[in-house]
Formats: C-alpha cells, sequence, structure tokens
C-alpha cells in the first residue's frame, strides 16, 4: 500500500512538471545530457538467504548487495527552480562459486524519469530535490561450469528519491551528484520464463550515489538557470 500510495505521488509530480513543460515558452527551456558513475545498494534479501543455505552446504557464494555502474541521462530546465530528467541505468549484480563453476547473475536495464525542485540560492552551487519513476527489467541468468542453465527475467515499476548537487564548471557545462534510495522490487522472477510457486522476489531497492557531468546547449535562459 505505501508503494502504491508513493507510485501515485510520483506519477502526480510528473504530470505537474509535464504541464509545466508544455506551457512554459519555449525560449526558456535549457536541454542538457549527463553522463554519471554510480555505487548503489540492493536489498535482494530472498537471493541472499537462498546463497546463505548453498554457503552452508560448502558453496562460496558472496552476497548481492551492491554494484558500481554508471549510465546516460537527459535533462530539462523549464525555469529556474524547476528540471525534468530521465536517466538509462545498467544494473550489475552477480555472484559466484569459483570453486564449482556455478554462477548467478541478475544484470538488469534501468529507465528512471523524475523532476527536481532546486532551492533558490546567489551561489553557483546549487542543492535541491528529486522524485520519479523507474522502469526495471532483469535479464540475467544462472549457469554452471560456463554453461547457462536457466534464463531469469521479470519486470517492474519502482520509485527513487534523491537529494541533488549541481555545480556550474563552465557556462554550458556542470557537474552533477546526488543521493537517495530507490524502491524496485520485482514480486514474480521467472525462471525460463514460467513463474514459481510460491513466487520468488528481485529486489534492487537501496541507496543510490551518483557523481557526473552535464553538457547543456546554449540558451538565452542558460545563465539565469545556471545563477
Amino acid at each position: 500500500m505505501r508503494t502504491d500510495a508513493g507510485v501515485t505521488c510520483g506519477i502526480h509530480l510528473l504530470a505537474i512538471s509535464i504541464l509545466a513543460f508544455l506551457v512554459t515558452p519555449a525560449g526558456a527551456i535549457t536541454l542538457g545530457v549527463e553522463a554519471f558513475g554510480a555505487f548503489d545498494t540492493h536489498a535482494m534479501t530472498f537471493w541472499n538467504t537462498d546463497l546463505d543455505v548453498a554457503n552452508a552446504a560448502g558453496g562460496r557464494f558472496h552476497h548481492l548487495n551492491v554494484d558500481v555502474t554508471g549510465g546516460l541521462g537527459a535533462r530539462v530546465w523549464i525555469s529556474r527552480p524547476w528540471r525534468v530528467h530521465a536517466d538509462w541505468e545498467p544494473l550489475r549484480l552477480e555472484s559466484r562459486d569459483a570453486a564449482t563453476g556455478r554462477r548467478l547473475n541478475f544484470d538488469a536495464g534501468s529507465l528512471q524519469l523524475g523532476a527536481a525542485y532546486f532551492f533558490p540560492t546567489a551561489r553557483a552551487l546549487r542543492l535541491g530535490l528529486s522524485a520519479g519513476l523507474g522502469y526495471y527489467s532483469l535479464h540475467g541468468l544462472r549457469a554452471s561450469s560456463g554453461v547457462k542453465t536457466a534464463g531469469l527475467s521479470g519486470t517492474t515499476t519502482g520509485m527513487q528519491f534523491q537529494g541533488l548537487f549541481e555545480w556550474p564548471a563552465q557556462r554550458w557545462v556542470a557537474l552533477n551528484g546526488s543521493v537517495g534510495y530507490r524502491m524496485a522490487r520485482i514480486a514474480d522472477t521467472k525462471v525460463d520464463g514460467r513463474s514459481l510457486a510460491p513466487r520468488v522476489e528481485t529486489d534492487y531497492s537501496g541507496l543510490i550515489m551518483r557523481i557526473g557531468i552535464a553538457f547543456y546547449l546554449p540558451s538565452r535562459s542558460r545563465e539565469v538557470v545556471a545563477g
């Protein structure tokens, strides 16, 4: 229920931002792209418990808790305090037992949409808050001795909340960073396209930490946006 309420809140926020985008004069819009690196944590409670069972029987798997990845994003400043953005981020999670050659892979793709509000300031460094929705698609596998034995798949819609900063390094270049939390749980993980009974969950929920660099297209409004 809390997740449904959060998703509804995120949809309302995005709807307000899209409406603001539609009524904003074209000359007041600033477009940009970003490349970022990311350090993420993930709950993965079911699978980590399963790995503990395997390790108790002699396995040497490590827990599926963190990944280091990166991604690309697009952002649109629709006014000085408001920015909307879309980010693509691949998630990389894997655990293996080197002695037996067994491997579990939980790579996934994600597309995240969000809206951000930056607090008024006379300084170059700007701070803000962001909320949005994300779509997650698992394309993992189970393998033994280098041979795939099963495919893992599933999708879900989640949400994320982040604290942001942006610092203009040059007129059209800015350094960006964020710290936040994502909620993204695939409740029905499929094995070779089939649901299991009981259902198996793959939970990517956890902390998000990013640092990146953004490049903006020249715009008469950029000086106002950059402060």
